[in-house]
């Protein structure tokens, strides 16, 4: 896997200067090998490397659409996924739960509880919340809800989501 993720890294750092010289820093393929990047690293155990990718897939989406615009659009609450994921990995627990929060409570508001963004940030948060020590409550709380809303459901997503709730 080592091997696998150091030539993926190599490949995209070599294409990202490429598709940015031909296409833009806001293109869709430019976007896309800059999230590869921060995947890759945090898999590395890059973290840092990986949240500074992000931030920058994050400003590109802001000056394209303006805050306001950006703060409802779908790669938003995909790209906040990732960089809380890549925290909580990087034992930031705090730090995960702090920026996850309004981007769940915009989820929620935008899809509902039982959309899979809403339910993948929550288990996330969720996760965040229980290594802080002082939200222990909040945690078995989001969980509880999860483990209600999905337990009637058949859909095998969900099902998954499911038991790595009840895992924490």
């Amino acid at each position: 896997q080592l091997d696998q993720d150091a030539t993926a890294r190599r490949l995209l750092e070599a294409a990202l200067p490429h598709a940015q010289a031909n296409f833009g820093e806001a293109s869709r393929l430019s976007r896309l090998i800059r999230n590869d990047l921060a995947n890759v690293a945090g898999d590395q155990g890059r973290f840092d490397e990986a949240l500074a990718q992000y931030d920058k897939l994050i400003e590109s989406w802001q000056q394209e659409l303006g805050a306001d615009t950006y703060r409802r659009h779908f790669e938003r609450f995909s790209i906040e996924f990732n960089v809380a994921a890549t925290l909580n990995q990087a034992q930031r627990w705090s730090e995960s739960s702090a920026r996850l929060r309004p981007v769940l409570d915009d989820a929620r508001e935008l899809f509902g509880d039982m959309d899979a963004r809403s339910l993948g940030m929550s288990l996330v948060l969720a996760e965040a919340l229980m290594h802080t020590g002082d939200s222990v409550s909040e945690a078995a709380e989001l969980l509880d809800r999860m483990i209600a809303q999905l337990s009637g459901v058949p859909d095998r997503a969900a099902q998954t989501t499911l038991e790595r709730a009840r895992a924490l």
